[in-house]
C-alpha cells in the first residue's frame, strides 16, 4: 500500500513539475509573439502618421495617437496569451 502512494506522489509531483515548465515556456512564447506584433502595429501606425500630409496631423491630437499605440495595441498582447488556451481548446476537445 505504501509503495503504491509513492508512486502516485511522484508520478502527481512529476506531471505538476512538468506542466510548470511547458506553460512557463508557452507564456513565454506567447508573450514575445504579443510583442513583435505590437511592434508591427506600432511600426505599422508610426509610417501612416508619417504618410499623411501636414492639414491631416494637424487634425489629429496627440493623445489620440497616444491612445492608439497604448491601448488598443496592448489588446495584441492579450489576444496572443488568449490564443494558447483556444490552441489548448482544441487539443482538448480532440480527445
Amino acid at each position: 500500500m505504501r509503495s503504491n502512494s509513492l508512486f502516485f506522489f511522484a508520478g502527481l509531483s512529476g506531471t505538476a513539475f512538468i506542466i510548470a515548465l511547458v506553460l512557463g515556456h508557452t507564456y513565454l512564447v506567447a508573450y514575445k509573439n504579443g510583442m513583435i506584433s505590437r511592434i508591427a502595429v506600432t511600426g505599422a501606425i508610426y509610417q501612416k502618421i508619417l504618410s499623411l500630409n501636414l492639414e491631416t496631423v494637424g487634425k489629429l491630437s496627440s493623445g489620440h495617437i497616444i491612445n492608439l499605440a497604448s491601448n488598443d495595441v496592448q489588446r495584441l498582447d492579450l489576444v496572443s496569451i488568449i490564443d494558447i488556451y483556444c490552441f489548448m481548446l482544441v487539443i482538448g476537445l480532440s480527445y
